[in-house]
């Protein structure tokens, strides 16, 4: 996917390393976002799919650079974030 300017800069300033986006992006899982873009994040499945290929030690170290997301719209990756706990951004899972 193409990454905006904008995204490329909100992954420098959030510190989200490229890996982590680019496992986003195979093993991510996919929600409606407002204004007609989609939401990839990790739900319950990516993450165990991430465990099984990189071992439960592994996993427990990089388990909370998982809490990100991105919005895509069209094939252009518009921003990336980081979850917090009151915060809700997607809205209904894709079918």
């Amino acid at each position: 996917m193409i990454k905006t300017h904008h995204a490329q800069a909100r992954m420098q300033q959030r510190s989200i390393p490229p890996l982590i986006i680019n496992w986003l992006e195979a093993y991510g899982e996919e929600a409606e976002a407002p204004h007609g873009g989609r939401v990839l994040y990790f739900g319950k499945e990516s993450r165990k799919q991430i465990k099984g290929e990189v071992g439960a030690t592994f996993y427990k170290k990089i388990k909370s650079l998982l809490n990100v997301y991105q919005i895509v719209c069209g094939d252009s990756v518009v921003t990336v974030g980081r979850h917090h706990k009151n915060k809700k951004i997607y809205l209904n899972k894709a079918r």
